[in-house]
């Protein structure tokens, strides 16, 4: 397995499945399977639009 992480000093916006995550700087591993986002993380719950 690949040992490479992703990191970034910018602005990082994330989205999993009705999670959205944003923050300043993110060290990840290669398969996004590991994720830190080093400043000011801000999770919102994305609420599902269900039909009638």
């Amino acid at each position: 397995a690949s040992k490479k992480k992703l990191q970034t000093e910018k602005k990082v916006f994330l989205k999993r499945e009705n999670l959205f995550i944003e923050g300043w700087g993110l060290v990840a591993n290669s398969d996004l399977s590991q994720i830190e986002i080093k400043n000011n993380p801000t999770t919102r719950l994305i609420e599902s639009k269900s039909s009638p």
